[in-house]
C-alpha cells in the first residue's frame, strides 16, 4: 500500500469546497516534490523537465538487463555474406566444386580466416571449415542471405567484383577490430 493513500483520504464530512481545497494541497504538495527531485537531478527549468526527470529516475531505478551469454561477432550481415561467398565460389563457371570446398577455400583465405580464428574456431575442433559450415547452414534462407545474394549479383551485373570484395572486407573486418 502506498504511504501517501493513507495521508490521503478525503474525510466523508468534507464539503464540496473542503473537497476542492483538499485536492488543490496535495497538487501543490505532489508539484513541490516534482520540484525537489529536478533540482536534486541537476535538471534545469525547461518546458520537458519532467520528462528529463522521468528519464533520470528510469535510468536510476530501472537499469538495463544484461544480455547473458558470450556476445557473437558472427551477426546476421556477416553470416549473410558468408552464404553469398560460398554460393559464389560454388557456382562460378567451369567447376565441378561442392559446397566442403567452397567451405575449406573460406576457411583458409582472408578475411574469414583471421576473422575465425579471433572468433574461438577452436571450438569445432581446430577445424575452420567447419565453423563456416556451421554458419552457412544456419543463416543460409534468412532474409539477409537473400538481400546479401542480390548485393553480390549487382556487383557482378556491374562487372565490380572489387567493389563485392572491399564490401566483404568492410563487413567482415568491421567486426574482427571490434
Amino acid at each position: 500500500m502506498n504511504k501517501h493513500e493513507e495521508t490521503r483520504k478525503m474525510g466523508l464530512l468534507l464539503s464540496d469546497d473542503g473537497k476542492i481545497e483538499k485536492i488543490n494541497e496535495w497538487a501543490i504538495e505532489d508539484r513541490n516534490k516534482l520540484e525537489a527531485l529536478c533540482d536534486y537531478y541537476g535538471i534545469s527549468d525547461t518546458s520537458e523537465k519532467f520528462y528529463e526527470l522521468s528519464l533520470a529516475l528510469a535510468r536510476d531505478f530501472l537499469p538495463e538487463k544484461k544480455k547473458r551469454g558470450v556476445k557473437t561477432k558472427w551477426t546476421e550481415l556477416v553470416q549473410a555474406v558468408l552464404v553469398a561467398e560460398v554460393d559464389r565460389l560454388v557456382s562460378k563457371e567451369g567447376t565441378d566444386r561442392d559446397l566442403l570446398w567452397a567451405f575449406r577455400q573460406l576457411s583458409e583465405t582472408s578475411p574469414w580466416c583471421e576473422f575465425i580464428k579471433v572468433h574461438n574456431w577452436e571450438y569445432f575442433g581446430n577445424n575452420p571449415s567447419e565453423v563456416i559450415r556451421k554458419h552457412y547452414y544456419k543463416s543460409q534462407h534468412s532474409q539477409w542471405a537473400l538481400i546479401a545474394r542480390d548485393a553480390l549479383k549487382y556487383h557482378e551485373i556491374n562487372n565490380d567484383l572489387d567493389g563485392w570484395n572491399n564490401f566483404i572486407l568492410l563487413v567482415v573486418k568491421g567486426q574482427t577490430d571490434k
